[in-house]
């Protein structure tokens, strides 16, 4: 049944959350008289309904618009473009950890229309994305709310970013959602993909047998498809539930997408360079099917299951060869083969999450109570059994390791959630972290004891003796900022 909101009531508000990832995105949105999350799950070019689109693009003979993009860029689509959200951390377009000549990040540096940069690349398709989302709007409410959007009833955006995102690579984001029209009815605002996820989380949790407890710490890690982001809070209160930041969030390149890069490369080695170029492309999809929902997924190490110590991963019109271990187009893999794809990646994680752990229980002085799991990668068995067994406290016997209920939407329900939150008051998380010392060069009486000789000049402004650039800091990295309350700044003199 259609819904239909009523605009007149107060503060009523549409809070969009946008999850733009390096292979999915999402969309999700709820209005702030319901509060009732909905999420995209209709796409161009899918008959099924599902939670995300791929976020790929294709361009027709180096047009300016896009011909084709998410679902109907096919594995047939000439010049598909992948991965091109990683290239606005680094616009220079050498972001490269693995030096895979075959990597799709590479292939779309090789295949990005002439004189396109990275950041026309997100904003063609966030507003393909955005379009489509608008669309969907429609289909859901009478034309007099939708009216009223971006006038009488606000609209407010969360776009979310990788925490490893330098403030270039933000600004760039925003500038590509602001060229993609995103924004025209109402604001927008990014927020880290791990923070959305811990609101997500967070709420899940409410009321279950992993109920949150008032000084309990966690750490949130969001494996998605590029990168892998860490967060970690305390919670201060449950009623209503409040959090604060314990340690800076971090992050790496150490998504699923490399994943596919080395089993790639594993195949190529075994089956030869020349087999798998004659390869089609419907045979390659095929084969990465299997590894995305099969080896990915559920590969355990030491399982108990005797056949799982073998794996044949399909790759149509291979020829036979023994030696190579294929038969009846049939790549066999053994377990040992199979966890040589995942642990350089998984070595990476674990360094990054005892990181966040220790800096988490050394900030707190309390044991980390869990580690949460979202995204898409996070979903992964052997990922859980790897953190299980090598992530450690050091004020506790032991962590658990939770995979978070619809982990592969956490991020983008969590933007809206967020959203809501800060609607009512000043939102869940209560208290971060400072990533950057903020302040202004001034001009300070001059101290013999404090300023050197060379740098003081006569200033008839100041009437005396000042010594010009010294930096007045209004807060520091090693800091916290509430947000229960203003931060009050003392006017300064600039230098």
């Amino acid at each position: 049944m259609t819904q239909i909101p009523n605009p007149r009531e107060e503060k009523d508000a549409l809070i969009v959350g946008i999850d733009f990832g390096t292979t999915y995105s999402g969309i999700a949105w709820a209005s702030t008289r319901d509060r009732n999350i909905k999420t995209i799950r209709t796409w161009p070019g899918e008959p099924l309904q599902m939670d995300k689109v791929k976020t790929e693009l294709a361009y027709k003979d180096d047009t300016a618009k896009p011909s084709h993009w998410g679902y109907q860029v096919k594995q047939n689509t000439p010049k598909p473009l992948r991965w091109f959200k990683l290239l606005l951390q680094n616009v220079n377009c050498d972001l490269l950890t693995y030096e895979s000549t075959d990597s799709e990040l590479r292939e779309t540096l090789d295949l990005m229309p002439q004189g396109k940069l990275p950041q026309e690349l997100a904003a063609d398709y966030l507003r393909a994305i955005h379009n489509h989302f608008r669309s969907r709007l429609k289909r859901t409410y009478r034309k007099e709310y939708l009216d009223q959007l971006g006038k009488e009833i606000p609209v407010h955006y969360y776009l979310t970013v990788p925490t490893i995102w330098t403030q270039d690579a933000k600004n760039l984001t925003r500038a590509a959602a602001k060229a993609a029209g995103i924004g025209e009815l109402g604001t927008v605002k990014l927020i880290s993909e791990p923070e959305a996820a811990a609101a997500h989380c967070f709420t899940q949790y409410e009321g279950t047998k992993d109920a949150l407890k008032v000084r309990d710490v966690f750490v949130i890690v969001d494996c998605g498809g590029g990168t892998v982001d860490i967060i970690s809070y305390e919670v201060t209160t449950t009623t209503p539930l409040r959090v604060a930041e314990v340690a800076v969030g971090t992050g790496g390149l150490y998504g699923s997408v490399f994943l596919n890069d080395r089993f790639e490369a594993l195949v190529r080695s075994r089956i030869g360079e020349s087999a798998f170029a004659n390869m089609t492309p419907e045979n390659k999809e095929e084969m990465m099917h299997y590894f995305e929902t099969r080896l990915k997924k559920t590969f355990r190490d030491r399982n108990p299951d005797e056949n799982w110590n073998e794996f044949f991963c399909p790759v149509p019109g291979v020829q036979d060869n023994p030696d190579a271990g294929v038969l009846t187009e049939s790549l066999m893999l053994s377990a040992a083969d199979v966890k040589s794809i995942f642990e350089p990646i998984f070595r990476g994680i674990v360094e990054m999450v005892q990181a966040q752990v220790d800096e988490a229980e050394e900030n707190s002085k309390k044991p980390v109570k869990a580690i949460i799991l979202v995204g898409g990668f996070g979903s992964s068995e052997y990922l859980h059994q790897h953190l299980s067994e090598n992530v450690k406290s050091g004020l506790a016997k032991n962590i658990s390791v939770l995979q978070a209920p619809e982990a592969w939407q956490a991020v983008v329900q969590g933007a809206v959630q967020h959203g809501l939150s800060l609607e009512v008051d000043s939102g869940i998380v209560q208290a971060r972290k400072v990533r950057e010392s903020y302040g202004v060069a001034a001009a300070e009486s001059y101290d013999p004891l404090v300023h050197p000789r060379d740098k003081v000049i006569f200033s008839l402004l100041h009437g005396g003796m000042i010594c010009p650039g010294r930096m007045q800091w209004f807060i520091t990295r090693v800091g916290n900022i509430q947000f229960t309350s203003a931060l009050n700044l003392c006017c300064l003199s600039s230098a």
